[in-house]
């Protein structure tokens, strides 16, 4: 092949892939301004047809927070558009559904999937507390006040008294750590 011939060859290439580029970058451009458009459920409706409907959501398995008030705030189903939630807005919901509620993640895997990562708190013990009791983390925070009478329902959690308590808490629960035969 002569010269001028594979010169013609690698300069038609390199416009071909000058032009894919152009596309590609031209797709995603639209593709942006269609998912901040306030014709959004027009949008939406746009990529679930095109293959980005939702098929899956995952939820972290939950001890304390029930499943169906997690799903009820997220708003979502199985084949909506996987656009068609706002991730920070489900997140701030999750949050709010309970006060076992420590972290949350929501994460869009695309073209199908919403996974939500509820992260609990962990009672370590009961507080009394200005005669009220309360559930607290292994850090000493309230998660939730609970009846008196419901103390018999957490035997394998142990109960706290006195003037501030909670502030030795930590170390209480590392000195139980180190000598398991306790419990």
């Amino acid at each position: 092949m002569s010269h001028e011939r594979l010169s013609d060859k690698i300069l038609n290439n390199h416009y071909l892939n000058i032009s894919y580029l152009i596309f590609v970058a031209s797709f995603f451009v639209f593709s942006i301004f269609l998912i901040f458009s306030p014709q959004k459920q027009y949008i939406k409706d746009f990529f679930s047809k095109i293959g980005f409907k939702l098929e899956k959501i995952y939820v972290s398995e939950l001890e304390y927070v029930k499943l169906d008030e997690v799903m009820q705030v997220v708003g979502l189903e199985t084949g909506d558009s996987v656009f068609a939630g706002n991730l920070k807005q489900i997140q701030k919901n999750i949050k709010e559904v309970s006060p076992w509620v420590s972290q949350v993640g929501v994460i869009r895997e695309l073209p199908n999937i919403l996974h939500l990562v509820v992260k609990e708190h962990v009672p370590k013990a009961m507080i009394e507390d200005d005669n009220m009791i309360f559930f607290v983390d292994a850090a000493g925070k309230k998660i939730l006040e609970i009846e008196p009478k419901q103390i018999h329902d957490f035997e394998n959690i142990m109960m706290l008294y006195g003037e501030n308590a909670v502030l030795y808490l930590s170390n209480l629960l590392e000195f139980i750590e180190e000598d398991s035969e306790i419990f």
